[in-house]
């Protein structure tokens, strides 16, 4: 098997560092479709195209019973069998991504943005992609390092609230502002109440933080806390607090993108894959790899009805930028210190979330002067969303 390279940037974006042990026939990575991504040096992979979404394949590849018996065998034959590797990285779709984020955030002291795009019949990450102007590094928050995810995290409570026997046409009280607790027992100030009284249904489109604080203290925190665990928040730290409900803990990228897609496909729950195939110099194939099968979390028909809710948010809620023109469900996120801005929906092929925020200045509040605007989740993160999706092909 071989993967054409169109673009000729291999040499170019090579970086390896002079080591005793270096490959004597390097693995080769490849996109889903047939551009060159990376070699294995003596550091592991590296690639100037996608370094997170790099990063996260290694780790998987090394994962792989395929590849030998142990880490140090799988690394030798990384470095000297001639494998290639086929990635689910979509570059046509990554470049959409990169332009999307380009055109809204612009250049310069800007906020960095990130994508983590999910195909959602299989969980196969096609984006991580990542708009960082002010450093060359790496963005953290995409896999490794967390941000807050403002009211994003409402439709996992929301999911609870429905296992625990709330419906859609519960009532709460709207008042203009509540108190919660901060993941270190710092109170807090949830505001944003309507007044009078609100169903699930308005407060979820609205995004309304009284009433959201209210559902938590009903279901549980750590209740809510264990279903994030289970609809694939699996890597970061999650305190049991009220604060929980409006997004005070720091989630990462795709961990959020997953937890969508296990709404998205009526509760079902699939790891992020990054290997899709996996073959020997010879030609011989060591792995095709097929999607694991899908885990039942929750009950169809509590996920569907967080979906007809999600859609609505997109029709006529905070989520309206990010309207294509067919069937959207989605989900605004904002800080309360409006230092980081979300947006995470679906379509019926693809899962996208979509963060913008200040690096490293994680306080760093985006409104006037240091933005044009006062970002929040259905600004900034809805447009480079809608923007992406409008180039993305839908499946065959």
């Amino acid at each position: 098997m071989r993967f054409p390279l169109r673009f000729g940037v291999a040499a170019a974006l090579l970086t390896v560092s002079g080591c005793a042990a270096e490959p004597s026939n390097p693995a080769q990575l490849w996109t889903a479709d047939g551009e060159w991504l990376g070699t294995y040096t003596a550091h592991g992979f590296e690639s100037a195209i996608a370094p997170e979404f790099v990063a996260e394949a290694e780790q998987q590849i090394l994962a792989l019973p395929a590849l030998g018996a142990n880490e140090a065998e799988r690394r030798r034959r990384l470095a000297d069998d001639g494998l290639v590797i086929r990635t689910t990285l979509d570059w046509a779709a990554t470049r959409a991504a990169a332009a999307a984020m380009a055109a809204v955030t612009g250049a310069g002291d800007v906020p960095s943005a990130g994508v983590v795009m999910l195909r959602r019949s299989s969980g196969e990450v096609m984006v991580m992609a990542a708009h960082h102007p002010q450093q060359a590094t790496p963005l953290p928050v995409l896999a490794e390092a967390g941000r807050k995810t403002g009211s994003a995290f409402k439709p996992i409570v929301l999911t609870a609230a429905f296992l625990a026997g709330f419906s859609p046409d519960s009532q709460f009280p709207a008042p203009q502002c509540v108190p919660a607790r901060g993941i270190d027992g710092t109170p807090l100030q949830a505001c944003g109440g309507t007044g009078g009284m609100l169903d699930l249904v308005e407060a979820t489109v609205r995004s309304v933080n009284p009433v959201y604080v209210q559902l938590i203290e009903q279901v549980g925190p750590p209740e809510v806390v264990a279903l994030a665990r289970s609809l694939g928040v699996t890597r970061s730290p999650l305190a049991p607090v009220t604060g929980t409900a409006i997004g005070e803990n720091p989630v990462t990228v795709i961990e959020m993108a997953t937890v969508f897609n296990t709404l998205a496909n009526s509760g079902r729950y699939s790891p992020p894959s990054f290997v899709a195939e996996l073959v020997e110099g010879s030609g011989r194939s060591l792995l095709t790899a097929a999607p694991e099968p899908a885990v039942q979390i929750v009950p169809p028909e509590v996920a569907d009805l967080v979906d007809e809710i999600l859609v609505q948010v997109v029709e006529r809620g905070t989520g309206r930028a990010a309207r294509t023109g067919g069937r959207v469900a989605g989900k605004t996120g904002t800080s309360l210190t409006l230092s980081d801005a979300w947006f995470i929906g679906y379509t019926a092929d693809v899962v996208a979330a979509v963060w913008v925020g200040f690096t490293p200045d994680e306080d760093r509040s985006m409104v006037p002067p240091a933005t044009p605007i006062e970002v929040v989740g259905g600004s900034w993160p809805a447009e480079i969303w809608r923007q992406l999706v409008a180039q993305t092909p839908n499946e065959p």
